[in-house]
């Protein structure tokens, strides 16, 4: 991986890039309309799985959203659609760019994107990528030198600069290649094997501007009665190569937040052991010094309390939201927040929102700013009303603003369908750029036909 001659800048993260840790230093005029970037058609009535959007952001507001979408029809290989949004000129039309399952999405300061690609869900393989430029919108597909035909489970990463990495596991192993700026892919590395003939699933890759990365996934064993979980990691530091995988911690099942970085190198992830009894959430974090380091706790958090999700701004404060349903003997009509700092190496007390009496939420997402703020979007369900997609702000002082939904006032919908609760929106995500203004899109089901919708705070 080439290091650059440029500040250190997280770029974007797996198939959920991170954005790149906006600041606040222009006031925020609120959120806009809602719009339809895609699906919403007579053609969308017989996907299956949703079309779950994932979002990648650079400090300039540049973002592209990609989806699959398959039918029952054709559920061996998925469309898979991008979406662009221009800050000047707003979402433009989405198109497909690809033909295949397990798409990665990264993009850089100059607003291109690269996007990685599976071409069948089942062995052998072909991997492929495109990239994106401003003046030329999607190049052609080029097949991605994988030292494996079973291939899966991509994470992308991308400094600003246009050098990027991608992270795969096949099975056992986990492997890692460089691309540059150029379009030159490097040489296959297996960074990662499974404990005592495991499988290995969901890398995270997350790379600074100067080329230092962290990768972690989850390692499986089949140890009687239930199996076993371990969160591993690695680290690649530029100049020097790969470090050793290390183990984090584990559990009989391993559920972890998103990993996340600042622009010094560091990154962390909060993880949850789960076995009969859920155990305490556990925060594993990187320093460029000294590698992982052990596990630690999450200030007064105990057991019984699930991931939530993890944002890092550039000046290495990072924010957690939990969903409600994660907090032992709290109603789940709340989210919670707290700060860590890793200069200090301490989390703030808690913070919640309390919610309507008979709502419930789920699919919490955050991206946190320079100055410690953080924008929060979720799903919240009435008991017998459609769900809706809410945001929220909140200060350096860790003071919730006021929760606006995001598609507006919404007509109730009844329960519908076996496989959905609710009509509504579904697994909101949500970017911020340098100067702290926000981009979030989410799936939306109206009992008819998948969706994909987005809005932005102005």
């Amino acid at each position: 991986m080439v290091r650059c001659a440029l500040p250190r800048v997280v770029a974007a993260l797996s198939l959920a890039a991170a954005g790149c840790g906006g600041g606040s230093t222009t006031p925020k005029l609120g959120w806009g309309a809602a719009q339809l970037i895609g699906g919403g058609t007579d053609s969308d009535r017989d996907v299956v799985s949703g079309m779950i959007p994932r979002l990648a952001m650079n400090a300039s507001g540049s973002a592209f959203a990609v989806w699959q979408r398959s039918t029952a029809a054709s559920s061996a290989t998925a469309d898979i659609w991008v979406n662009h949004y221009d800050p000047s000129r707003g979402w433009g039309a989405a198109e497909i760019v690809a033909s295949g399952s397990d798409p990665a999405l990264a993009s850089d300061a100059a607003g291109n994107a690269l996007l990685v690609w599976a071409g069948a869900d089942r062995p052998p393989r072909l991997v492929q990528w495109r990239r994106f430029t401003p003046t030329s919108g999607w190049g052609p597909a080029t097949p991605v030198p994988i030292a494996s035909d079973a291939a899966m489970a991509f994470s992308l990463a991308a400094t600003p600069a246009g050098d990027a990495l991608l992270v795969w596991t096949s099975t056992s192993d986990v492997w890692a290649s460089g691309l540059s700026a150029a379009g030159v892919w490097g040489a296959p590395v297996r960074i990662g094997s499974a404990l005592d003939s495991g499988n290995v699933s969901a890398p995270q890759v997350v790379l600074d501007a100067g080329g230092d990365a962290a990768v972690v996934w989850v390692d499986w064993q089949a140890i009687a009665p239930f199996g076993s979980s371990t969160l591993r990691g690695a680290h690649f530091v530029a100049g020097s190569g790969w470090r050793d995988a290390q183990t984090l911690g584990g559990g009989h099942q391993v559920t972890a937040t998103r990993l996340v970085g600042d622009l010094a190198g560091d990154a962390a992830i909060v993880w949850v052991p789960i076995s009969v009894v859920s155990g305490s959430p556990a925060f594993s974090r990187l320093t460029v010094a000294d590698g992982w380091h052990d596990r630690e706790a999450i200030g007064s958090l105990g057991a019984g309390m699930g991931p939530g999700q993890l944002a890092m701004g550039p000046n290495g404060t990072a924010v957690l939201a939990l969903s409600p349903s994660a907090a032992p003997g709290a109603a789940a009509n709340s989210v919670t927040i707290l700060r860590f700092a890793l200069a200090t190496s301490t989390w703030s007390a808690p913070v919640s929102l309390a919610l309507g009496a008979d709502q419930s939420v789920s699919s919490v997402d955050l991206d946190a700013g320079s100055a410690g703020d953080a924008s929060v979007v979720w799903s919240e369900f009435g008991s017998a009303t459609r769900g809706t997609v809410w945001a929220a702000d909140v200060s350096a002082e860790l003071k919730w603003g006021t929760p606006m939904p995001l598609h507006g006032a919404a007509s109730a919908l009844a329960r519908c369908g076996p496989d959905l609760a609710y009509g509504g929106g579904y697994s909101p995500a949500v970017r911020l750029d340098a100067s702290g203004r926000a981009v979030a899109v989410w799936a939306e089901f109206d009992c008819s036909r998948w969706s994909v919708w987005a809005n932005a705070l102005l």
